[in-house]
């Protein structure tokens, strides 16, 4: 086994699992101690309240950075696996089409728990904490990926309010059924 492809593999399914947990910890988060960090002067409170105010940005930035993960993720995993399919399998299904479906299945399997179900689930454990530790990377990440989100978000903007002909909005309420949930 190629160790280099293995390592490859380890760093994509750490960042889908790192997008993939910072989206549902910001989703279900408790935006009101999140206010209550911005007032204490925290830069992670500072970091999130930008993005409070900037959903989509948010948004888009998890959902870039997660493609981007996915997509590398499966190009290691076919280059890693494909050979030992073909010496292993038996010749009934050593065919392009069984070896992409077997390639499919495995790979589908491993991100899904280890990329998808696993870290949504920490995440949802201590949302707030986790925001609060993962701040600062996540804005790097943010920079790094601004050009494309800003992009993405654009032309999204403009289909929904030009194509499809609806109304545009970024503002949420600024609490919401889970922030009262978490103040009772």
């Amino acid at each position: 086994m190629d160790s280099h492809l293995i390592l490859l593999i380890l760093i994509s399914l750490l960042f889908s699992a790192f997008f993939s947990g910072i989206e549902i910890a910001f989703l279900s988060s408790n935006k009101l101690q999140l206010e209550l960090n911005v007032k204490q002067g925290a830069l992670s409170g500072r970091i999130f309240s930008y993005f409070m105010k900037k959903t989509s940005y948010f948004i888009g930035t998890t959902l870039i950075g997660n493609t981007i993960s996915l997509v590398l993720y499966g190009i290691f995993m076919a280059q890693l696996i494909e050979p030992q399919l073909r010496i292993h399998l038996p010749s009934l299904i050593n065919t392009e089409a069984g070896i992409l479906i077997i390639q499919t299945l495995l790979s589908t399997l491993l991100v899904l728990f280890t990329a998808e179900f696993l870290p949504k689930s920490l995440f949802l454990i201590n949302p707030n904490l986790m925001l609060t530790a993962l701040a600062v990377p996540f804005l790097v990440i943010y920079i790094a990926l601004f050009p494309i989100v800003f992009f993405i978000v654009t032309l999204s903007r403009v289909v929904i309010t030009s194509v499809m002909r609806l109304e545009y909005s970024d503002e949420k309420p600024v609490f919401g059924l889970i922030d009262l949930n978490h103040y009772i």
